[in-house]
């Protein structure tokens, strides 16, 4: 006989007679929950079937806008992921027409052998044509070089197929920032061929004229214009395809003596305009109201314009042109500081305010990067912000002292309370003036309060009522340079000699306080017991009796 286990077999747990009655087995509990919070009904099976609607039977419209936000990846010229989109397509029989709708809506044209594929498939099925709201044609090297193949693209034999039309833009390299062109213009210029086909206008050969494309946007480069002065481009806004205009930009008219206003004058439906790297001068500006009346702007920018003033732009936004302007954006704009801020008394519907103070490097004006202006924005000036503000963005702020700062920042929070539809602030402020004990001062001071006066509470049941504003924690931005001090801080004109097991880091030039040339430090690695000194020659007065204490975070 096999052998028995002598020990003693432990029978399960049993809950004690209290508590017997109301534990039940898990598989019958679970069961019994599930039968009492939900009996098999008809009723309730339809209307779980409700809550759980396909996806595929959707609206156009909506799958449409879904596949829209799904496939924009923030890549160039707003171009969709193709891979996705034809993925899509491919899913199910009710995501073909909206996704390959979303596919033309903005077609991408690089490289430059899909843009040819895509001219010849265009060429063999034309409804695909109507598909198409917005194009977007590199000028280099797409429209100057020819590719193996196929030769020379035709721009406006592509742009004849597309009859639903309503944004074309030719974009170039130096059209994003630093905005750096040099040398002569380039060869390409805009052809005659491409406005006689936005016109309708037959090609040879053809009988009868085709229906007029209605642009509603445009963009116009300075540098592919060649010859055509004001009055060309004047001619051309008479047409019928850009008469009906809503958004007009323009790039690099970099030359002062032609007049974009009359050209300007004869949009009527204009609602957003863009100006960017344009030499306008302060008069043209003061002349826009007077030569364009009838002109209501909704949308209105500056870009990176070097002659743009605040005085000059002060009057134009108090003028009638832009009593319904909705969004402003001066950026790059070297002569322009925020004395502009008290005429926005006439702009009661505008929803959003964007200024950046960052500067770029150009090779024909010494210190490109730094402001033509005095003062930020002085104690004279009162800025004004419309209660209609949805977004708030002023971004590398600077040229201004304390006092003058901090009557800014006490104006932005007496105005927080009017400000009650506020979404997004973003503030940087920089200090450059003051040494780092000051601006640890400032932004001590304002830092808090401003959070404070412009986040909503937080959801929870506990509240805090110090939180008064009404943008999401996440979209508020304060920044108060808190960079290190300037001391240490080194530059490209910083550079080491090397003499023997001595490291010796000389500095040209400095903004701190207390070191100047020749001064020595002498530091130790922290942490390591080598004997191997580093002398540190910096800008500014001796260095022998300085605290590590001005070294803060």
């Amino acid at each position: 006989m096999p052998a028995t286990r002598t020990g003693k077999r432990r029978a399960p747990p049993y809950p004690s007679s209290s508590s017997s009655a109301n534990v039940q087995p898990k598989r019958r509990r679970n069961a019994a929950t599930i039968s009492a919070a939900s009996p098999p009904t008809s009723a309730n099976t339809s209307k779980t079937s409700q809550s759980r609607r396909n996806l595929s039977q959707l609206p156009y419209h909506i799958l449409l806008e879904i596949f829209l936000i799904a496939s924009n990846k923030n890549f160039l010229h707003g171009w969709p992921d193709c891979a996705f989109l034809l993925g899509v397509a491919t899913t199910c029989k009710n995501f073909y027409e909206p996704a390959i709708a979303a596919l033309y809506r903005n077609p991408s044209t690089a490289p430059s052998l899909r843009a040819h594929q895509l001219l010849e498939t265009l060429r063999g099925n034309p409804v695909l044509g109507r598909k198409i709201k917005h194009l977007v044609f590199e000028i280099d090297p797409l429209l100057r070089l020819s590719t193996p193949g196929f030769g020379h693209f035709d721009v406006a034999g592509f742009v004849r197929l597309c009859t639903g039309l309503k944004e074309l833009w030719l974009a170039h390299p130096c059209d994003l920032a630093p905005y750096r062109w040099s040398g002569p213009p380039p060869p390409w210029k805009y052809p005659s061929t491409l406005f006689d086909a936005l016109e309708g206008v037959p090609m040879e050969g053809e009988d009868g004229n085709n229906a007029p494309i209605r642009l509603q946007s445009w963009r116009w480069n300075g540098l592919f214009t060649g010859c055509e002065g004001s009055q060309e481009i004047t001619r051309i806004h008479l047409q019928q395809s850009f008469q009906s205009l809503k958004r007009l930009s323009i790039i690099y008219l970099l030359d002062k003596q032609i007049d974009f206003i009359p050209a300007l004058a004869v949009l009527p439906r204009i609602e957003e305009l863009e100006l960017e790297c344009c030499n306008f001068t302060p008069e043209t500006m003061s002349n826009l109201p007077v030569a364009a009346p009838n002109l209501r702007l909704k949308s209105l920018s500056f870009i990176n314009c070097a002659l743009l003033e605040s005085d000059s732009f002060s009057l134009l936004l108090l003028s009638n042109i832009c009593n319904q302007l909705e969004h402003l954006k001066v950026a790059n704009c070297r002569s322009c500081n925020l004395e502009f801020l008290p005429a926005l008394s006439n702009t009661p519907h505008l929803r959003s305010l964007f200024f950046d103070g960052k500067y770029f490097f150009t090779l024909f004006i010494h210190n490109s990067t730094k402001p033509t202006y005095e003062k930020l924005l002085p104690l004279s000036a009162v800025p004004v912000y419309p209660p209609t503000l949805h977004s708030l963005k002023l971004l590398n702020l600077r040229k201004w002292n304390s006092e003058e700062a901090g009557a800014f920042l006490d104006g932005l929070l007496s105005a927080a309370p009017g400000l009650s539809g506020i979404r997004e602030l973003s503030l940087h402020c920089i200090l450059d003036g003051l040494d780092w004990r000051e601006r640890a001062a400032v932004r001590d001071k304002y830092e808090s309060k401003l959070l404070h006066a412009f986040v909503r509470p937080p959801t929870t049941h506990t509240s805090d009522k110090t939180f008064k504003g009404t943008a999401e924690h996440d979209r508020v931005d304060v920044k108060i340079d808190n960079a290190r001090p300037a001391e240490t801080h080194f530059g490209e004109q910083d550079f080491l000699e090397f003499e023997n097991s001595r490291v010796t880091l000389w500095t040209g030039r400095g903004r701190g306080r207390g070191r100047g040339r020749g001064s020595h430090r002498r530091v130790r690695s922290r942490g390591t017991t080598s004997s191997t000194s580093f002398t540190v020659t910096a800008a500014g007065g001796s260095g022998e009796g300085d605290s590590d204490e001005e070294y803060v975070d």
